[in-house]
């Protein structure tokens, strides 16, 4: 019984040897290329104006939508607004499809207090600065809908502006 037992131990021991893992008998190495590109530029992304739900419009609405602009660092830019999709000559306007229509005037100023006008013209109407050492930068665009005293009719109005980054 013991021959059994030790010819059987054995043949554990072998079918567990020849199923196990080899064991590493080198080490092999490679090459990872790794590159960038870094350009003189800008990018720009812009959060929504949302003016909300307005009930009646007897007096001025006003919101605010962040400007994010991320650029290589040192860039001197000039930020510009255009007049949107509904625009009348120089005032912007939303535009509301649904029934008879109908437009919501609208202005984007450059400060809180609402006095410097931000658009495509010239004359101090654009936002300029320079990117700093982080290339990056937060601006703030002002919204405002003036005092219409309940003229516009009811419904869902929209515009989209471009904003333009020059460097």
């Amino acid at each position: 019984m013991k021959t059994a037992s030790a010819i059987f131990t054995g043949a554990l021991l072998l079918a567990a040897l020849a199923f196990s893992a080899p064991a590493s008998a080198g080490t092999v190495r490679g090459d990872l290329a790794v590159s960038a590109e870094v350009v003189s530029g800008c990018t720009v992304t812009a959060a929504p104006m949302n003016f909300g739900v307005v009930a009646g419009l007897t007096g001025r609405v006003r919101t605010t939508a962040a400007i994010q602009l991320r650029c290589a660092p040192r860039i001197n830019y000039t930020v510009q607004i255009d007049r949107g999709l509904n625009s009348q000559g120089r005032q912007r306007r939303m535009l509301n499809p649904v029934g008879i229509g109908g437009f919501l005037q609208y202005n984007i100023y450059q400060d809180a207090g609402y006095s410097q006008e931000w658009d495509d013209r010239g004359g101090g109407r654009r936002v300029t600065g320079n990117s700093g050492t982080t290339g990056r930068v937060a601006l703030t665009a002002y919204g405002e809908i003036p005092s219409l005293a309940g003229l516009a009719a009811s419904g869902t109005y929209s515009d989209t502006v471009v904003v333009t980054i020059q460097f």
